[in-house]
């Protein structure tokens, strides 16, 4: 499995998508907004299942280093109704 925290990210503040999956679209926006809305994310839908059970939700913000991005992604993926953060 891929270590997230292997990956090479640049210095300084630069933007990143987090991709919310869970079975309530509403919910991973309130999700989404309630952790990162400070940062002016912006959110969009992404996918649904062929049957609608599971959907996701893409936000973007802008993070300031690596420790902060992996300091979201932890947030995120304790969120009631959050099944992955990607």
């Amino acid at each position: 499995m891929l270590d997230p925290s292997k990956l090479e990210v640049p210095d300084g503040p630069y933007p990143w998508g987090f991709r919310l999956i869970g079975s309530d679209v509403e919910q991973l926006r309130e999700v989404a907004l309630a952790v990162l809305g400070d940062r002016d994310p912006q959110i969009r839908p992404g996918n649904s299942s062929r049957t609608g059970k599971y959907c996701s939700l893409e936000a973007e913000v802008v993070v300031r280093d690596r420790e902060d991005q992996l300091a979201l992604f932890g947030l995120l993926a304790e969120q009631p109704g959050v099944l992955r953060v990607l």
